[in-house]
């Protein structure tokens, strides 16, 4: 009888190097576009914002009736109303954004912003100057009509990214500042 003397060396050690290092980079590549993924919600929440501002302002100067946004940082959700026809729309945000309102301080020089605590802001547009006519809070109770600015912050959870709508309310112009 004769044996068979089979060849079962297992790997060597730069083979298990090559393996290692290979599963290294493929690891590292997913974890960057995971995080590129993610890291995109609070630029995608404020463009969204920036879009809605535009769309509400333009038909306030085409249209008759009033029209308001309203954008709720709790729900994570703008809804855009109309008098005119009663018919609204909502947009959802991404919820994985933390949203907080800020107005420039009045009679203050220079661009000093206070803290708006409530969770949710009105705001309408005139038809006829496309400038801002109003900023309500939760209640109408709450007027944000002295501030010159209104900033709009959507940070991610983490922390890692944020983008901000600024609105000027005398010229009802907005744009999105990343950071």
């Amino acid at each position: 009888m004769r044996s068979i003397k089979r060849n079962n060396q297992g790997l060597s050690l730069v083979e298990l190097l090559i393996i290692i290092a290979v599963m290294s980079i493929l690891t590292a590549i997913g974890g960057i576009s995971m995080s590129l993924a993610f890291s995109r919600d609070a630029e995608n929440c404020a463009k969204e914002i920036d879009t809605e501002l535009e769309r509400v302002r333009m038909n306030a100067m085409s249209r008759s009736g009033e029209f308001t946004l309203t954008i709720n940082s709790t729900n994570h959700e703008m809804i855009m109303a109309s008098t005119a026809s009663g018919a609204s729309s909502t947009i959802r945000l991404p919820s994985q954004v933390t949203m907080t309102f800020q107005q420039s301080q009045p009679g203050s020089p220079g661009l000093n912003f206070i803290d708006i605590t409530d969770t949710q802001l009105v705001i309408t547009f005139d038809g006829a100057s496309g400038a801002v006519e109003s900023v309500r809070g939760d209640t109408d109770a709450d007027s944000y009509d002295n501030a010159g600015i209104i900033r709009i912050r959507c940070v991610n959870r983490d922390g890692s990214k944020f983008a901000t709508v600024v609105l000027i309310r005398r010229t009802g112009k907005h744009y999105v500042e990343y950071v």
